[in-house]
């Protein structure tokens, strides 16, 4: 997708960069759908533009970048011809606050391709999964289960977290009326069953 912007096009990719990865060899060529042609690339692993590039992507990965006189395109697949824009990796929204599904494919219009959601319920949970199997349009969902707004006595709160664990989210939200006592004394429980991987922030 290409956003514009004042000084030029900038089209945004969910996919990994391997840069340094020269010609795609033949294997990797056979799974070439697109090349990426002419195009200006940001890495993001040091401050540089890498000009004039050539970038073949199949199979949801980048399978070759390099110089456009070094990359040869496999016949038959589509170009893009990016000539004056620039390709950069795909953003992160680290806080987000999801209402709806057709919110989704905004995030991807705008260069967002994964968003962590601080309020979660099962709706979140069906569209991280229809997301994942390519069933909906939208970036990678993460997201935490319900939030927790006040205090609960401590066996209370370890029985919540473990059924927010059970319930395949990715993390607990914590509001600030939350008394520092009791979220200390929920962190040094040991409930019985694994926990979220992730602690949202307020």
């Amino acid at each position: 997708m290409t956003v514009k912007a004042g000084y030029g096009s900038i089209v945004v990719f969910g996919l990994a960069l391997v840069l340094g990865a020269g010609s795609a060899s033949p294997q990797a060529s056979r799974r070439v759908s697109c090349a990426i042609v002419n195009v200006n690339v940001v890495p993001m692993d040091t401050p540089r533009v890498l000009a004039d590039q050539t970038v073949l992507v199949g199979e949801g990965l980048v399978q070759a970048v390099g110089p456009a006189s070094e990359i040869a395109v496999p016949a038959g697949v589509e170009r893009i011809d990016a000539r004056g824009g620039y390709l950069v990796p795909g953003l992160t929204d680290s806080h987000v606050h999801v209402t709806s599904d057709p919110e989704l494919s905004l995030f991807l219009a705008n260069g967002v391709t994964t968003v962590y959601n601080l309020h979660g319920n099962p709706s979140h949970l069906l569209w991280r999964k229809q997301v994942a199997e390519g069933r909906l349009t939208g970036p990678t969902i993460v997201t935490t289960g319900p939030i927790f707004m006040r205090a609960r006595p401590p066996e209370e709160a370890v029985r919540l977290v473990d059924e927010i664990a059970d319930a395949g989210y990715d993390g607990v939200k914590i509001y600030n009326q939350v008394s520092k006592p009791w979220s200390s004394t929920r962190r040094g429980s040991r409930p019985s069953r694994s926990r979220p991987r992730r602690r949202g922030s307020t």
